[in-house]
C-alpha cells in the first residue's frame, strides 16, 4: 500500500503545536504540556514525531513510522523502550477522524483509545482515553492543535 491510497492521514501532514492537558480519573487537571508534532509522508509510510514540553523547558520527544495496511488502516512502529509491550494501530473514519488504539501485548487489553478530529485544514482537537494493563481507567488526555507551517 502507498500513503497516497488513503485520504485523512495526509491531511495531517505538516507541524502541528498545541497544548496538551492530563485529566485524572475524576476529570481533574493534574498536568499540562505544550506539544508539538510533525508528520512526514513518504511513499510507503508516514513518519510522526511528537515533542511534549514541560513547564520547566525539559522535553521528550517520541517518533513512530506508520506504514499503511490498506482500507484506511495503519500500523504504528516504534522503538521507544516504554512501547515495546505494545501493538498500535489507526483507522481512517469519514473525512476528518483518525482512531488510534494502544494494546498491551501481555494482557490483550486497551491502554489508550485517540480519536484526532481536523476541525479545518488548519485547527484539530485530540482526545485519548487512557487505561492501567489490567484496562482499569486512568483519565484523559485533551489536545489542541493548530497548523504552523
Amino acid at each position: 500500500m502507498k500513503t497516497t491510497d488513503y485520504k485523512v492521514f495526509p491531511r495531517h501532514v505538516g507541524k502541528w503545536s498545541g497544548t496538551l492537558k492530563v485529566l485524572d480519573a475524576n476529570m481533574q487537571q493534574t498536568k499540562s504540556y505544550k506539544t508539538t508534532q510533525n508528520w512526514e509522508q513518504f511513499e510507503d509510510k508516514w513518519v510522526i514525531s511528537n515533542t511534549y514540553i514541560d513547564n520547566d523547558g525539559t522535553s521528550k520527544t517520541n517518533q513512530y513510522d506508520v506504514f499503511p495496511l490498506g482500507n484506511g488502516e495503519v500500523e504504528y512502529k516504534t522503538d521507544s523502550p516504554k512501547m515495546k509491550e505494545v501493538t498500535m494501530g489507526a483507522i481512517e473514519h469519514g473525512e476528518s477522524t483518525i482512531y488510534v488504539q494502544v494494546v498491551h501485548q501481555g494482557t490483550g487489553k486497551v491502554l489508550d483509545l485517540e480519536t484526532m478530529t481536523l476541525v479545518s485544514d488548519t485547527e484539530r482537537v485530540r482526545t485519548s482515553q487512557l487505561f492501567d494493563r489490567e484496562g482499569v481507567f486512568k483519565g484523559l488526555l485533551v489536545i489542541v492543535d493548530s497548523r504552523v507551517d
